[in-house]
């Protein structure tokens, strides 16, 4: 083949770009078809070929070609051509494509950035710490290949090396970044893992051999770290998913509401712990047995399992404490407990002839547990992870025939025979035991701890734990699955306690991943906080942080820049001198050609400006002189340079830079005049059209008094509250009209609005983790403001974090400027806010101060609190004492205002705010219709089909109101009185509702932290 191009043939130089490409590609060997493996291999082994025997590379007609045929040879694959999968995918074969066609120094240095955005996509499957280490190295081999490409008579050990220095160069500049550029909440991006299977730990349901598989599996489900000594194995009960249904083989999970219908009692101290649960793509979470304060972020079920608001696809940390000791009492009545007492008809006849035989000879429900103890006590039944499978009757088989059965067999079977004697029961699915790592003193709880168990409803005691397969084999609790199992038995091989240099290596590596899971892949935006926090940062926001950064960015990079042109040689006087020389006869029309010695250039340039022409001929020859004369005259030459210099003002100075910018573009502004023309009379049609609509509209835009409503405002105010009408004309005079406000102010129709994403801007952790040290800074004044006026410290807290980020965002905008908009140019609510106007002129001769200096929010709120000028000239107290109320310098006159505010709306200490609701069919209808304001009493609403699960007063007035999400089924929630008083704040329900949840919130983690006082619900 004849070579048709000039093609790159240094084999060094792509000698090691085939080993940073081969590095780059292995982390996505395993998961990428074979077909296109073994393609790209091919096209590496052509372009090397191609090298060593320097033929020529393929045509481009050719990789077109194999360009279309492999971008549908992927869509047949995949069936799409949108996906992580597919574009990684997509991205190797394109790689080995540009391979072959890498004819320049250009195309190589496109492959290795091919290559780096390659390493970035390892990342959406691992990012442990062999994977981080496989990346550096791979950017240390790609960046000696850029080296190569650029000095290829060098050796191997000269481009490592000089890449292995700028990588470390590059390493402190990102550790400073990685550590302060501000985070966001949450994983940038997410792709759930839908091939693992059961290996991503317990399931929604649970039937014969699901939770033994995960017995094969030494994966890690969650980590903890207790507060203290860690309980015995025998305690370790981490509750997870609980199933109530049962269709003969499998049990699922039955319909559980979000608020608790049980209260759970302790004895004892409690236990306190931090936990990090891996993703596993559910929602449920896991927490020890039982539980006693909901962790923020999360919600309890009514059958005592915690749930995150989403499903957990980054690692969920939280801090959670539960009893040991505990009993759960049930809120209702026994007929509520029918789920738990529900059996499918036509199976397991033996197990449920004996179960009903214990409730006639016995009738205690306490006697039947106890004969049902004693029962597989005695029953010979053997604990193993390989049982035989099971036909129809499973409880049966394996109570009379097979004895062989995993803890589901036993959880399964026990919950049948308790159902079958009438007492309710369930099964609860979550892991049992975990290992304490004495590297870093974490617990370790693996899918090998998977485990299953029974709850038990007695009517003197409430829901209790019964572990029936720890009467069959009691070492599975107290010393873990190993020591359980008979001998023979599989186990992981990482796990297997007889093999003791095994778990020391395991223990040493997952310290270590821990470790960088923590503070490398877990470095998100609390992490962030906490970290800068302890090294005395005063402020974390995104703001403050982004600031920090751009403003460290610059100042490096000026120190770099004054380092550069300092350790820079300095520049020969007579090369300035001659540069010059030639930009300023360039700009006046006489550019030296390429080829043209300097005495050529010289005459020609004199020809062309005789009037400099002394000037041009001593600026030329001290240049001469100074290059090419003898060491002599140089010398001498070199003395005349400041003369030389000072007659470069006799040259012409050509036409201004802006002047010649103009010259270079003129032909594209010549092609482009028609479009000119056009888009200035557009212009001018829309700034005619705007001012049209203005005046239509009564847009003052500066010139408000000159409008007859204007004016007539400023009269009626002036005559009914005797001030001062010049004044009050000329500081409307000096308002501007803001079009941002009237937009901001436009409602969000009811198909686009989105609770969930509502929820997210405002019941953040970062507000909850400020908010409690707001509350531990003024937790004085907040005690004093629920003494005085009965509203719990966590809604006044709630309030402010919602509002103004507890002080750090009061607004920037003219409070005459936006309430002058609204007032006068905002005819959906102008009635109200000129009345706010009007209020705010009062306040202004209250205060003695100037209408225009005042600053706040778009709406006109004023302060830490964001009272309209009419509330805070009703409700703001001094609540400092020092004389004035004044919301925007003092927190304490803040706290004291909005709990005023609330009282005087209405607030009714100690009742509760809001509960979640159940609906059904279309009777409710006209209870959302309704609007907020409370009015059906609680007890009616279950005829209008509204299900109230919580243990509310029957007479309590209510009102029903949805929270819609778009593609998501609405929440039901049912806002009682004191509900109603937080939308006088803010009349919208969404607000009203994320105070509420933020402040439950905030009253949990206070309650983990120091105990809250119990303040109402």
């Amino acid at each position: 083949m004849t070579p048709t191009s000039p093609a790159i043939h240094r084999i060094p130089a792509l000698a090691i770009l085939g080993l940073g490409i081969g590095l780059a590609l292995a982390p996505h060997v395993a998961r990428l078809p074979v077909w296109v493996t073994v393609l790209v291999a091919l096209m590496i082994g052509w372009r090397a070929r191609a090298a060593i025997r320097n033929d020529a590379l393929p045509r481009k007609w050719l990789l077109i070609l194999l360009v279309f045929a492999g971008v549908f040879a992927i869509w047949v694959q995949y069936g799409t051509l949108l996906g992580r999968e597919v574009g990684i995918t997509m991205l190797v074969l394109f790689l080995g494509l540009k391979l072959l066609e890498t004819r320049h120094d250009r195309d190589a240095v496109v492959v290795t950035f091919l290559c780096y955005f390659l390493l970035l996509a390892a990342f959406f499957y691992s990012q442990t710490p062999l994977t981080g280490a496989l990346l550096m190295a791979t950017v240390i081999v790609l960046t000696a290949a850029l080296v190569a490409f650029t000095s290829a008579s060098r050796s191997w050990r000269h481009h490592f090396r000089l890449a292995g220095t700028l990588v470390a160069q590059a390493v402190p500049v990102a550790i400073v970044l990685f550590l302060v550029f501000p985070r966001i909440d949450g994983p940038l991006w997410f792709f759930p893992d839908l091939q693992r299977g059961a290996r991503t730990g317990l399931s929604d349901s649970m039937s014969p051999g699901a939770i033994s598989q995960l017995s094969q599996s030494d994966d890690i489900a969650f980590r903890v770290r207790f507060e203290g000594t860690p309980p015995p194995q025998s305690r370790l009960y981490w509750r997870g998913p609980v199933f109530t249904q049962f269709d003969g083989r499998t049990w699922s999970a039955g319909t559980t509401n979000d608020v608790s219908e049980y209260r759970v009692h302790g004895d004892g101290p409690s236990t306190r712990y931090e936990m990090i649960v891996e993703p596993h793509d559910h929602p449920w979470l896991f927490a020890l047995e039982m539980p006693t304060i909901v962790p923020p972020g999360t919600r309890v079920s009514a059958d005592l399992q915690i749930l995150a608001l989403r499903p957990v696809r980054s690692r969920f940390r939280y801090r959670a404490e539960a009893w040991l000791d505990w009993s759960a009492i049930h809120a209702t009545a026994r007929g509520d407990l029918h789920a738990a007492l529900a059996l499918p008809e036509g199976f397991n006849p033996q197990a449920v002839a004996l179960a009903q035989r214990w409730r006639q000879e016995l009738r205690s429900d306490r006697a039947i547990l106890e004969r049902a103890l004693a029962f597989f006590r005695s029953q010979g039944l053997t604990y193993t992870i390989s049982p035989p499978l099971l036909g129809r009757h499973t409880v049966d088989q394996f109570l009379f025939q097979t004895r062989l059965g995993f803890c589901e067999h036993f959880s399964s079977a026990f919950v049948v025979l308790m159902r079958a004697a009438s007492i309710p029961a369930r099964v609860v699915t979550g892991y049992q035991g975990g290992m304490v790592n004495p590297f870093d003193a974490q617990m370790t709880v693996r899918q090998a701890d998977a485990h299953a168990w029974a709850e038990i409803w007695l009517e003197d005691a409430g829901w209790m734990r019964i572990d029936p397969t720890a009467l069959a084999a009691p070492a599975r609790v107290e010393s873990g699955l190993a020591a359980a199992l008979p001998s023979g038995e599989s186990l992981p091989f990482m796990v297997r306690p007889t093999i003791p240099f095994l778990a020391t290596l395991r223990q040493n590596w997952e310290a270590v991943a821990s470790f960088w899971n923590q503070w490398v892949a877990g470095y998100d935006a609390a992490r962030q906080r906490q970290f800068l926090g302890r090294m005395g940062f005063p402020s974390t926001s995104f703001e403050h942080l982004l600031q920090f950064t751009l403003i460290g960015a610059g100042i490096a990079l000026l120190v770099v820049t004054a380092f550069v042109l300092r350790t820079r040689r300095p520049r020969d006087p007579a090369d300035r001198l001659w540069s010059a020389f030639r930009r300023r006869l360039g700009n006046a029309g006489t550019p030296p050609r390429a080829g043209e010695g300097p005495r050529d250039f010289a005459q020609r340039a004199r020809a062309a400006h005789p009037q400099a022409g002394t000037a041009i001929e001593t600026i030329a020859g001290v240049c001469i002189a100074v290059r090419y004369g003898t060491p002599q005259g140089a010398a001498a030459a070199r003395r005349r340079l400041p003369e030389a210099r000072a007659m470069l003002a006799q040259l012409p100075s050509g036409k201004p830079w802006a002047v010649r910018l103009l010259d270079a573009v003129r032909p594209s502004l010549r092609a482009r005049a028609a479009s000119r023309v056009l888009l200035a009379g557009m212009a001018g049609m829309a700034m005619t059209t705007s001012d049209a609509v203005a005046q239509s509209n009564g847009n003052g835009g500066g010139v408000y008094p000159e409008r007859a409503d204007v004016r007539a405002f400023i009269r009626e105010i002036a005559e009914r509250h005797a001030l001062d009408e010049g004044r009050i004309a000329f500081a409307l005079s000096r308002a501007r009209h803001q079009p941002a406000i009237v937009r901001a102010m436009e409602p969000v129709r009811r198909g686009q609005r989105s609770w969930q994403a509502y929820r997210t801007r405002t019941v953040t952790a970062g507000r909850i983790e400020a908010g409690l040290a707001f509350w531990t800074t003024h937790r004085t004044a907040l005690e004093r403001t629920h003494e005085r006026f009965g509203v719990p410290p966590e809604i006044v807290v709630a309030i402010i974090g919602i509002e103004t980020e507890y002080g750090r965002n009061t607004g920037n905008w003219r409070i005459l400027d936006a309430l002058a908009t609204l007032a006068f140019d905002y005819p959906r609510r102008a009635a109200y806010f000129r009345s706010e106007l009007e209020q705010y002129f009062l306040l202004a001769r209250e205060l003695d101060a100037d209408p225009l200096v005042l600053r706040g929010s778009f709406a006109g709120a004023i302060g830490i609190p964001q009272f309209m000028p009419g509330s805070l000239r009703r409700y703001a107290v001094d609540f400092d004492g020092d004389g004035r109320r004044d919301l925007a310098g003092s927190v304490t006159d803040a706290i004291g205002s909005v709990g005023n505010f609330l009282k005087e709306h209405g607030w009714r200490a100690g009742e509760p705010i809001a509960s979640p609701v159940e609906v059904e069919g279309d009777t409710h209808r006209p209870l959302l219709e309704a609007g907020i304001e409370p009015s059906v009493p609680v007890g009616q609403l279950s005829d209008r089909g509204v299900r109230v699960t919580a243990d509310l007063p029957a007479g309590a007035p209510a009102a029903l109101m949805e929270f819609d999400t778009p593609n998501q089924a609405s929440e039901y929630w049912i806002g009682l009185p004191n509900f109603y008083v937080i939308t006088r704040y803010n009349q919208s329900s969404f607000y009203a509702l994320s105070v509420f949840q933020l402040a439950q919130s905030l009253k949990a983690r206070k309650t983990l932290e120091g105990g809250a006082p119990d303040t109402g619900r």
